[in-house]
């Protein structure tokens, strides 16, 4: 679970970790810009109109953040091959649209699944002032699953549906 398909120094694994987190922040950052300013300029519009937010009020922004996800997740499996492609390791010539949502939201899971072990830590440390320290663990273990729990599973992924493809 830890391999990426060969060995691999740390300075190695670094580089495939940076290729894939740019690759990620340079589509990602841009959609969630675009939304959160929608989302800023809907509420407030409706603040001005009169409107105070209740939960029935609010559901055209849940909607759009769940779009704004399922558009995410998609481009997410494209950027994702591109950087294991980029390096050498073996991924198909083209993802469809099923393979490239099942490996962005493979992504977000198991980045997920690894971040929660901090979350009562971080909490913790929150709660006893110091919040510094928390954003600290938060981003080496959000690192560290990246590196060997993220990466692995999307190697392992795309090692799969190249094989596949043939």
């Amino acid at each position: 679970m830890l391999s990426l398909g060969e060995p691999m120094t740390l300075g190695q694994r670094l580089l495939v970790y940076w290729s894939w987190l740019w690759r990620q922040l340079l589509v990602g950052v841009p959609i969630w810009l675009v939304a959160t300013v929608s989302g800023i300029v809907w509420t407030l519009s409706r603040l001005h109109a009169g409107y105070f937010p209740t939960a029935a009020k609010t559901l055209p922004l849940l909607v759009e953040v769940v779009a704004v996800l399922a558009a995410t997740i998609p481009v997410s499996g494209y950027m994702a091959r591109k950087a294991f492609v980029i390096h050498g390791f073996s991924a198909p010539m083209r993802l469809r649209f099923k393979d490239a949502t099942t490996l962005g939201l493979e992504a977000m899971t198991w980045g997920l699944a690894g971040t929660l072990v901090t979350v009562l830590p971080a909490h913790s440390l929150r709660m006893w002032g110091h919040t510094t320290l928390a954003l600290i663990l938060n981003m080496v273990v959000g690192v560290l699953v990246s590196l060997f729990v993220v990466l692995p599973r999307l190697a392992l992924r795309l090692r799969r549906l190249s094989r596949t493809e043939q």
